[in-house]
């Protein structure tokens, strides 16, 4: 006969075999192994390794139990009397649970199980582009919280998560991390992602009904993006004449570098460009030296060509509502001298070619350089002007914001000006209140040229005003000017 001892051993084993498939915990503390009751202290869980959201049911199944005590780290509820208790584990972490069994006799048995609880997982992604052309690449980029980092492309060693793509058009299910794709036939097409953990079987999946889109036309991206002058809308400039686009407001998006959203109000194309949109907005929230974040949706918006507007996002810092620009001042005898101006402690010079003379004005009438001691630049019929700008004193072309450009004697109807760099923004202006006689004019698709097509009056208060696309290149800003009479033309800049 074996000894009592042995028998306890016995039937802890057996209990421990049977429980182990009930995720049950069986291995006793030390200091009461040899008081351990066995045969009458069950405590079990249907499962000790869960996701984020998930419960566990644990029971108390002890033979001559009278009551028990539950406490449950991270758990909701937290503590529990009842036999049978479900805990919900609304985070992720490893957790402790400990269960105390008073018996009918009096006598108290204590356990403890160990509770890890896994990152919920939520299943999502991006495509890159969302409209393409028949067999052109969409990139699908795997953007799924609660799974760690996601390896670009899958190896055998990545098994622990599943991740199954479901695509409208594609018979076969695509189980990379973040595949390439094309379709063969114009269309908009589902997209679903299904991810799973394997040690737990949980299962988290999402479908993005019409999110690809298959067109048999061209899809153009824009050629600049950038606030205009004085930040209250943005510009966005295509290569190609655009038809309609007020309808397509509810495609742009604006969001500051926090995410936070700035309602879009209306857009439109400008008086003076038929490639060109002007996005408008509320730019009361806006902050002077926040970045912000265009974006569009790639749906609404064509060409004249039936040519489709692709989406874009294009982020920008804002520099605020009233610019202040760099005041170079032309000499009467010497025009074509370098100038000097600072502005918000940086230095620049402007050198500048092809000035013939230099008249003085009255400062109320100047746009962009309304300061006492400027002296109208001007340049004679078809004659070529030349401005090159550099920093001083460790000021660069980059601490430069937008260039400006300001026009007046504009000449008859029909003159053109031509530029060495695309030129946007265009304002018209009649600085001596004449409202009758505030000029128009229209900007080429490439941006080069301006065309004058209502002349307002040939004096100094008819004036155009615009900015670059882009900064002033190196080499400097060269504009002509085709008038048949002598016209001026003035390049400054604004300072970040």
């Amino acid at each position: 006969m074996k000894p009592p001892f042995f028998n306890y051993l016995g039937r802890l084993l057996i209990l421990c075999l049977a429980a182990t498939a009930l995720f049950t915990a069986c291995e006793p503390e030390d200091d009461d192994f040899f008081d351990f009751r066995p045969v009458d202290f069950f405590i079990s869980a249907d499962g000790l390794l869960i996701d984020a959201g998930e419960s566990i049911t644990y029971k108390d199944s002890s033979n001559n139990a009278s009551s028990r005590e539950w406490t449950f780290e991270g758990g909701i509820p937290a503590t529990s009397t009842d036999a049978t208790p479900t805990v919900n584990y609304a985070e992720a972490g490893t957790f402790l649970t400990f269960v105390t069994t008073t018996f009918s006799d009096g006598s108290k048995q204590t356990r403890r199980l160990t509770v890890n609880v896994v990152p919920q997982i939520v299943a999502d992604f991006s495509a890159n582009p969302v409209q393409a052309v028949i067999d052109g690449p969409v990139k699908l980029t795997n953007l799924t919280q609660g799974v760690g980092t996601i390896p670009p492309v899958l190896s055998e060693a990545d098994s622990a998560i599943i991740y199954k793509w479901v695509v409208e058009g594609i018979a076969d299910t695509l189980r990379q991390s973040n595949p390439t794709i094309s379709f063969s036939a114009v269309g908009t097409y589902d997209v679903t992602l299904i991810v799973t953990r394997r040690s737990t079987g949980f299962t988290n999946s999402i479908t993005k009904a019409d999110f690809i889109n298959i067109v048999a036309v061209p899809i153009l991206q824009p050629r600049n993006v950038d606030f205009d002058r004085d930040g209250s809308s943005f510009l966005v400039t295509t290569g190609e004449p655009l038809g309609a686009v007020a309808g397509a407001a509810a495609n742009f998006s604006l969001v500051d570098g926090a995410g936070n959203a700035v309602a879009i109000t209306s857009v439109e194309k400008p008086v003076w460009g038929d490639n060109t949109i002007k996005v408008n907005y509320d730019a009361a929230g806006l902050t002077a030296g926040t970045d912000y974040t265009l974006s569009f949706s790639g749906d609404g918006i064509l060409f004249a060509s039936e040519s489709i507007l692709g989406a874009f996002s294009s982020t920008r810092t804002y520099g605020g509502a009233n610019p202040d620009w760099l005041d170079f001042l032309y000499p009467e005898m010497d025009p074509n001298q370098p100038l000097t101006a600072m502005l918000n402690g940086k230095s620049f010079t402007s050198d500048a070619e092809g000035v013939l003379y230099a008249w003085g004005c009255n400062p109320a009438v100047n746009v962009l350089n309304p300061v006492d001691g400027y002296r109208c630049p001007g340049v004679n019929a078809a004659s070529n002007y030349s401005v090159v700008i550099t920093g001083d004193g460790g000021a660069t072309l980059d601490d430069l914001a937008d260039v400006g450009f300001e026009l007046s004697f504009l000449g008859p109807d029909g003159t053109t000006w031509e530029f060495s760099q695309p030129v946007t923004d265009l304002r018209f202006h009649n600085t001596f209140g004449n409202m009758a006689q505030v000029p128009e004019a229209t900007v080429s698709t490439d941006g080069l040229t301006v065309t004058v097509n209502f002349q307002g009056a040939r004096n100094g208060g008819a004036r155009i005003t615009g900015i670059l696309e882009s900064g002033i290149a190196a080499s400097g800003l060269q504009i002509k000017s085709l008038a048949p009479e002598d016209a001026n033309a003035y390049v400054t800049a604004t300072v970040k």
